[in-house]
């Protein structure tokens, strides 16, 4: 019996074994040749096994994707459109929601039917300006991405288990920027080169300080005595990354936390106290600043910047057509990060949308020409060639290109939808709350600043903190308190 089926399993081994390696020998030359297709086939079976886990698997995934994905990018670890695949994640948590939930709660569905209103602006410009198919969606998926965590979050609340994972996940990911940072500081020299796990992004050493900014503020909110010498330490360690990274951009933005704290409050006055004590460090005693700080401001003032000169362009192309107003130029069509992504660049070299094959965005290279040209009859930076010039200077910018890429429309339903999650968690009184409050409101400005609004490893962190703030049945609603204080977590909101 024995014998039988050994020869048996010889005989279908025998039978199996060629067409085994031309099977194997097909799938060698499918990877060189289709390396994208071969890469989806190859996460094939997580797709599957994420299809029986909740949402918060999917957010949790997509989390480590945007964050840590990045570097190993970088290192050259990994190909780099990994590091995209965050994106159908996020959207895959949103889907997965869609199917075992509905929207029941007041706040999720005035979340969800603003995601719906974003997404008819976004078809609608792409419509009325005859854009490439995959143009819209394209841009829609990464503006939205972090709203689609939140409404996955507020359709299938996290039980408490989840929720306890999704926090842990968050920590993990803003803990190790700090020792990381310091290490890439000594080693690799003060400023750009210190970008924690972004390392190789464009924006690295900004979102790295942003990332960690933002754990302080919720550390700030969770800890019990902020005077204490442990926790006085911590908050300076991570404040101290904004100046080994030379993070002005969200130094600069600090001051809008405050906006995100609804009562004034002894955190009000720490975040405050951070924010005056950074920006000063950064504008005046900062070595990798050379004190650029400062000359930039006295420009901004006056409008001799690229950006400014960028936003005028895309200003006077609305203002002269009434379509372009209310429908702007197209999705991914003017300064907005994802329009900068189409167009053949070093810094842009693997960019999803240049694997679809997207037609370079004309309007943001007409942009960045005229912000060059206004950066060199200035003749105050070092960097003055299109897309080689410093982010203030550079013509990208989120908030400038929603409106230009959607016009009134789209920016309405964005902003509908940005304040509806912003305004909900400033009635919240938790950490995760604050913290997303506070980054919200700095979002207000950096979206204006560079491409932040579309930045994944800030945004979908944002994202992920409101909606467990959204979602902590624990937590007490602020306008129920009349005074400041810590809140009384036996109580439950319904």
């Amino acid at each position: 019996m024995i014998r039988r089926q050994a020869a048996w399993a010889e005989r279908w081994y025998s039978y199996l074994l060629v067409p085994a390696i031309i099977v194997a020998i097909a799938i060698g030359i499918f990877a060189v040749n289709a390396p994208t297709a071969a890469m989806v086939l190859a996460f094939l079976p997580v797709w599957l096994l994420l299809a029986t886990k909740p949402p918060t698997a999917w957010i949790a995934s997509a989390l480590i994707v945007a964050v840590v994905f990045r570097g190993l990018v970088g290192l050259e670890l990994v190909p780099g459109y990994v590091q995209y695949v965050h994106i159908p994640l996020a959207w895959g948590a949103l889907f997965i929601a869609l199917v075992r939930g509905r929207p029941h709660s007041g706040l999720a569905r005035r979340s969800t039917i603003w995601l719906g209103a974003l997404g008819l602006a976004v078809l609608a410009s792409a419509l009325i300006n005859e854009s490439e198919a995959l143009r819209g969606p394209a841009y829609f998926a990464v503006l939205a991405e972090p709203f689609a965590i939140v409404c996955a979050l507020l359709i299938v609340p996290p039980t408490r288990k989840e929720r306890t994972f999704l926090i842990r996940i968050c920590v993990l990911l803003i803990a190790v920027q700090v020792p990381l940072a310091y290490f890439q500081a000594v080693t690799l020299g003060l400023g750009d080169a210190v970008q924690g796990t972004l390392y190789g992004s464009g924006v690295g050493a900004h979102a790295v300080g942003a990332l960690i900014i933002l754990g302080a503020f919720w550390y700030l909110a969770r800890t019990r005595r902020v005077l204490s010498p442990i926790a006085v330490a911590t908050l300076a360690a991570m404040a101290g990354v904004l100046v080994v990274s030379d993070a002005k951009q969200v130094a600069f933005a600090l001051p809008a936390a405050l906006i995100g704290q609804r009562f004034l409050s002894g955190l009000s006055v720490a975040i405050g106290f951070i924010a005056l004590v950074l920006i000063s460090v950064i504008v005046y005693f900062a070595p990798a600043n050379s004190q650029y700080a400062v000359p930039y401001i006295g420009r901004a003032l006056s409008g001799d910047t690229g950006k400014v000169a960028a936003a005028r362009l895309i200003w006077r192309d609305a203002s002269v057509d009434l379509g372009t107003f209310v429908f702007g130029q197209g999705p991914a069509e003017t300064v907005s990060r994802t329009a900068y992504q189409t167009v053949e660049t070093e810094a842009e070299e693997g960019s999803p949308l240049r694997m679809l094959g997207l037609q370079p965005a004309q309007t943001a290279i007409d942009a960045e020409d005229v912000a060059a040209a206004e950066v060199r009859a200035s003749g105050r930076s070092a960097y003055q060639e299109p897309f080689n010039l410093a982010s203030f200077d550079s013509g990208t910018s989120s908030g400038v290109g929603l409106f230009g890429d959607l016009g009134l429309l789209g920016f309405i339903a964005y902003s509908g939808l940005f304040m509806t999650v912003f305004l909900n968690l400033r009635q919240r009184r938790s950490g995760e709350a604050l913290a997303a409050a506070s980054g919200f409101a700095m979002l207000l400005v950096l979206g204006f600043i560079h491409d932040w609004l579309e930045v994944p490893a800030f945004t979908l962190l944002l994202g992920t903190l409101a909606g467990l703030a959204l979602t902590d049945a624990r937590a007490e609603v602020a306008a129920s308190v009349a005074s400041g204080g810590r809140p009384d977590l036996s109580r439950e909101v319904p």
